[in-house]
C-alpha cells in the first residue's frame, strides 16, 4: 500500500475558486466615486471626481457607507457640491449595493432639472452605470436596474412619498418642503418611515437653510451637529470659520464702503482670533484641508483623538486603490470607535468652498450689497447671503410696530415743513367708506425719510356755490375732493425759495367695492405719473416687489363694454409684506441718515397707534409657511400704516433708490415708470 503523500498539492482552479468564493470588498462612496464617476463638461472640473477640491466631503461620504450611522443631515451653501455627493452615493447604491431608492425634491420642474442636467448625463459619463441602465431608459418618473428601482418624486406629491418600502432615500433642498403632504406628515417623516422594516438604510437630507425652526434646521439640530473646525496654517488654532472673523474696512462715516471696492481683496480679510494675522486664500485653503469635523458634544479629549486620526489618515499612502482601501478602512473604524452616531448632521458655510469658486472678497462684498440694501428696508438680500452663503438659518426677530420706536424718531420738525435733504414728495390713500386716510412722506438719499402729513379727510366735492358736499366714496364725484385737496398741493421747503409739490400719488383698489370708482378718477386725473392705483397683493413674495398690469389689456369688463382707459392705465400690484417689513426696520433703526425715517413734533397719538398697529406673524396654510403683517390684539385700525405702506410704493415708483448724495433735482418719474408697457 502506498504511503500518503505528506504535502498536498493544491488543484490549479485552487486560486481562482478561492477568489471567487471570497466576499467582495463592497467599495465605499469616496472610492467608488473617485474610479467611476465621471464629470461632463457641465461641471467646473470635468473628469474623475476628486475630493481634493472638497476634502470637507470625506467625512460626510463615509458616514453613507459605515455601516452604523442610518441618517446623515447636511446644511450646506450653494454650489457647495451638495448635489453631486448624492448623486455619487445614488452611483454607489446601484453599482456596489442595489436596493430601491427614493429621490425627492421640492417641485416637479426641480425633479425634471435632476434627471436632465443630472441623472441622466452621470449615467452618460460612467460605463460602469451604463452597464446598469441605459441613460435613455431613464424617465422623469425613474428607472429600473436588474436588481433595483430608482423613484423621483417631489415633496408636494402624496403620491411619490406613497407607501413604499424603499432602505436609500435622499430629500434634497428640504428648506423649501412644505411642512405636510395631503393629510398626511411632512415629507422627511414619511421618507424615514419607508425605510422602517430594512437593517441597512440610509436618509440623506441635504439643503441651503431658510427659516429657524423649518424642516432642514430641526433636521440639524437632531443629529449630532457637527462643525468643520480649520486649522490656522499660522499658530495651528482649530477653530469654526465664521463670518464674525471677516474684517472689512469701513469709511469715515462707519459705513461699510461701495460693493464693489471690496472685490479687490484689498479691502477685507479673514483674521485669526488666535494670533491674529489675515489670512491669504492659500492659507483659508489650507486650514479647510487640514480641518476635522467635530460634533458639538464631543468631549475635549475625542477632539484631541481625532485630530490625531485625521492627521495619521493624511500621512498614509494611498497612492493605489489598495492602500487607499487599506487606509480607508482603518480610517472608518477609527472614526467609529471615536464618536457614534445614528444621525449625523453637517454645516457647511461658503468659508470652506474652494477659492477656485468663492474667495472671501467675494463674500464680502455681497455682504456690503446686502447691507446697502438693509439700511434702505431691503432685508431680502441679507437673508439670502445668511442662508446661501454663511449655511445659517434666518431667525425672525420679533416684528413689532413698537410706539416706543416712534417716538424716539420724534424731531424739532414742524408738521407739514419739509427739509432741505428731501427731494421727493409721496402720498399714499387708503380708501374708506366715507373718506380718505392720506399719508405724504418726504424722501432722501438712500430712503431717509419724513413725515410730512397724515390726516383723515372727508370724502366729496365742491358744488357751484362753493359749499363742500360730503358723500360715500361709492360715488365716483365723491373722490374730487382728493383733486381739489392733495393733487395740487405743495409744502414749504427747509432753505428752497419754492414749495415742493408731489411726485405720486397712490391710492388702495384693493376693497373690491370701491376698485372701478378709483380706476376711474384716475384715468380722469389723466396724469398716470402722478396719481395712480395701488392694490395690495400678499401672493407677491419675491422680487421684483411691485409689478405693473395695463388695466386695457386686463379689465376684460371694460373691454366686452367697448370701454378704455384714455390715461393707458396702469395698476401698480405691491407687496404688503415688502413694504410694511420697510417701515418696520425704518422705525427700528436707531442712526438717523439711511434708511431712517423721521417723526414730527406735533405728531398725534392717533397716527402713533395706528401706525404700530400691526406685527408680522408666521402662519402655516395648506403646508406653506407664510408671513403676513396681522393686527396686534386689542387694535383694528391700520390706516395710517396701510397708507404709508402706498407712500412707500409711490417711493420706488418715483425713483427714490436712484437719487445720489448731492442731486439737487425733484425727480417725478422712475425709470419704472417710464417704460413701454
Amino acid at each position: 500500500m502506498t504511503a500518503p503523500p505528506t504535502t498536498l498539492t493544491p488543484l490549479p482552479l485552487a486560486a481562482e475558486l478561492d477568489q471567487v468564493l471570497t466576499p467582495r470588498r463592497r467599495l465605499t462612496v469616496v472610492e467608488w466615486g473617485e474610479q467611476y464617476l465621471r464629470l461632463d463638461k457641465t461641471h467646473a472640473i470635468p473628469g474623475l471626481l476628486s475630493w481634493g477640491h472638497s476634502p470637507f466631503w470625506l467625512e460626510i461620504a463615509l458616514a453613507l457607507t459605515d455601516g452604523y450611522t442610518d441618517e446623515t443631515t447636511v446644511v450646506a451653501c450653494t454650489q457647495s457640491g451638495k448635489t453631486l455627493l448624492g448623486n455619487a452615493w445614488l452611483g454607489w447604491v446601484v453599482d456596489q449595493s442595489p436596493g430601491t431608492f427614493l429621490d425627492v425634491m421640492p417641485t416637479e420642474p426641480a425633479v425634471r432639472k435632476r434627471i436632465d442636467k443630472g441623472i441622466r448625463p452621470m449615467f452618460k459619463e460612467s460605463e460602469r452605470l451604463a452597464r446598469h441602465c441605459r441613460p435613455e431608459d431613464i424617465t422623469y418618473d425613474g428607472f429600473q436596474t436588474a436588481e433595483m428601482f430608482y423613484y423621483s418624486g417631489h415633496a408636494g406629491s402624496a403620491v411619490a412619498l406613497s407607501d413604499l418600502p424603499c432602505p436609500y432615500v435622499r430629500m434634497d433642498e428640504t428648506g423649501k418642503f412644505a411642512e405636510g403632504v395631503g393629510k398626511e406628515g411632512g415629507p422627511v417623516g414619511q421618507g424615514r418611515a419607508r425605510q422602517r422594516t430594512f437593517h441597512e438604510s440610509m436618509l440623506l437630507v441635504v439643503s441651503s437653510p431658510v427659516l429657524e425652526g423649518d424642516v432642514i434646521d430641526r433636521e440639524y439640530e437632531a443629529g449630532d451637529r457637527g462643525e468643520h473646525y480649520g486649522r490656522c496654517p499660522h499658530c495651528g488654532e482649530l477653530q469654526i470659520l465664521t463670518w464674525d472673523n471677516v474684517v472689512l474696512t469701513k469709511g469715515t462715516d462707519g459705513h461699510l464702503l461701495d460693493h464693489r471696492v471690496y472685490l479687490d481683496g484689498a479691502h477685507g480679510g479673514y483674521v485669526c482670533p488666535g494670533c491674529g494675522v489675515e489670512w491669504s486664500e492659500a492659507d483659508r485653503w489650507s486650514a479647510v484641508c487640514e480641518g476635522v469635523w467635530f460634533p458639538e458634544e464631543l468631549s475635549q479629549d475625542k477632539r484631541l483623538e481625532r485630530v490625531r486620526i485625521w492627521q495619521d489618515f493624511r500621512r498614509t499612502r494611498q497612492d493605489t486603490p489598495a492602500k487607499r482601501a487599506v487606509a480607508i478602512d482603518r480610517l472608518v473604524e477609527r472614526l467609529l470607535a471615536n464618536h457614534k452616531a445614528r444621525h449625523r448632521s453637517f454645516r457647511i458655510p461658503a468659508l470652506m468652498v474652494n477659492p477656485m469658486f468663492t474667495t472671501v472678497a467675494d463674500l464680502a462684498s455681497r455682504y456690503a450689497l446686502a447691507i446697502k440694501h438693509l439700511r434702505a428696508g431691503k432685508i431680502k438680500d441679507l437673508q439670502n447671503f445668511i442662508n446661501l452663503e454663511l449655511a445659517e438659518p434666518w431667525r425672525e426677530s420679533e416684528k413689532k410696530m413698537q410706539e416706543l420706536s416712534v417716538k424716539r424718531h420724534i424731531s424739532d420738525a414742524a408738521f407739514e415743513q419739509v427739509p432741505a435733504a428731501a427731494k421727493i414728495l409721496t402720498c399714499g390713500i387708503d380708501v374708506q367708506q366715507e373718506g380718505f386716510y392720506l399719508v405724504v412722506l418726504a424722501w432722501g438719499y438712500q430712503y431717509e425719510s419724513w413725515l410730512i402729513w397724515a390726516d383723515y379727510m372727508d370724502s366729496g366735492y365742491t358744488d357751484d356755490a362753493g359749499r363742500f358736499v360730503r358723500g360715500s366714496t361709492k360715488q365716483l364725484k365723491n373722490f374730487e375732493v382728493i383733486r381739489e385737496r392733495i393733487l395740487g398741493s405743495a409744502w414749504p421747503q427747509d432753505g428752497a425759495d419754492k414749495p415742493i409739490g408731489l411726485s405720486g400719488v397712490g391710492i388702495d383698489s384693493s376693497d373690491g367695492t370701491r376698485t372701478d370708482e378709483v380706476y376711474d378718477f384716475c384715468d380722469r386725473v389723466n396724469n398716470p405719473t402722478l396719481c395712480f392705483p395701488l392694490k395690495g397683493d400678499a401672493k407677491i413674495t419675491r422680487p421684483p416687489a411691485i409689478r405693473p398690469t395695463d388695466l386695457n389689456r386686463e379689465d376684460l369688463t371694460r373691454r366686452r363694454r367697448g370701454k378704455r382707459f384714455r390715461s393707458g392705465m396702469t395698476l401698480w400690484r405691491f407687496s404688503p409684506l415688502v413694504f410694511k417689513a420697510r417701515l418696520w426696520r425704518w422705525t427700528a433703526n436707531e442712526n438717523p441718515g439711511e434708511g431712517y425715517i423721521h417723526f414730527p413734533a406735533n405728531v398725534s397719538d392717533e397716527f402713533i397707534r395706528q401706525f404700530t398697529s400691526q406685527e408680522l406673524r408666521t402662519e402655516r396654510k395648506g403646508g406653506k409657511i407664510y408671513r403676513v403683517w396681522r393686527n396686534k390684539r386689542g387694535r383694528s385700525a391700520n390706516h395710517y400704516f396701510d397708507a404709508a405702506a402706498m407712500a412707500a410704493v409711490g417711493a420706488d415708483l418715483a425713483g427714490v433708490g436712484q437719487l445720489g448724495v448731492g442731486d439737487q433735482g425733484r425727480v417725478r418719474l422712475s425709470e419704472m415708470q417710464k417704460r413701454p408697457r
